[in-house]
C-alpha cells in the first residue's frame, strides 16, 4: 500500500475513535438498522464534505456487527472494517468498498451490483447467492470466499487472489479474470 494511501486510511479510521465520532456512529447505525435517513448525523464528522452525497462511512469500525438487510446503496465505505459482520441481503448497489475488510463476513444474498471493490479483502467471506454483477474486484483478496450461486456477470477480477474460492453454480458470463503484468 502506498504511503499516501496508508495516511488516508489512518485519518479516516481515526475520526471514528474520538468520543464525538463514536456517538455519531452509534446514531448512524441505529438509523440504518431502522431504515431511516442518517446522513444528517455526519455533518460534524471530519472529511465528510469530500463525499458529495454525504453517505460517508469510510474507515468505520463495523466488524462483527449484525447488519442484515441494511441499505448501504451508493455509500462510500472505503477502508471500512466489516470483518465477521453479518450483512445478509444488504444492499450495496453502487457503493465504494475500496480497501474494505469484509473477511469472514456473511454476505449471503447481498447486492453488490456496480460496486467498486478495488483491493477489498473478502477472504473467507460467504457471498453465496449474492449479486456482484458489474462490480470491480481488481486486486481483491478472494481466498476461500464462497461465491456459490452468485451472479458475477460482467465483474472484473483482474489481479484478484482466488485460491480455494468456491464458484459452484455461479454465473460467470463475461466475468474477467487475469493477472497483472509483471
Amino acid at each position: 500500500m502506498l504511503e499516501e494511501t496508508k495516511e488516508l486510511m489512518l485519518s479516516l479510521k481515526q475520526r471514528w475513535h474520538s468520543p464525538a465520532g463514536k456517538a455519531i456512529l452509534e446514531k448512524v447505525l441505529s438509523a440504518i438498522r431502522l431504515q431511516q435517513p442518517w446522513t444528517s448525523f455526519l455533518l460534524t464528522l471530519s472529511d465528510v464534505e469530500d463525499v458529495l452525497n454525504r453517505r460517508d462511512l469510510q474507515g468505520a469500525p463495523l466488524s462483527g456487527l449484525e447488519l442484515n438487510n441494511v441499505n448501504f446503496r451508493e455509500t462510500t465505505l472505503d477502508f471500512v472494517e466489516l470483518r465477521g459482520a453479518s450483512l445478509e441481503y444488504a444492499d450495496f448497489r453502487g457503493a465504494q468498498l475500496n480497501h474494505a475488510d469484509l473477511s469472514g463476513a456473511k454476505l449471503c444474498g447481498a447486492n453488490f451490483e456496480g460496486c467498486l471493490m478495488v483491493r477489498a479483502n473478502l477472504a473467507g467471506a460467504d457471498l453465496s447467492n449474492a449479486s456482484l454483477a458489474g462490480s470491480a474486484l481488481t486486486g481483491a483478496n478472494l481466498v476461500r470466499a464462497n461465491f456459490s450461486q452468485a451472479d458475477l456477470t460482467n465483474a472484473v477480477l483482474f489481479g484478484a487472489e482466488t485460491e480455494d474460492a468456491v464458484f459452484d453454480g455461479a454465473i460467470l458470463t463475461n466475468t474477467r479474470f487475469g493477472k497483472f503484468a509483471s
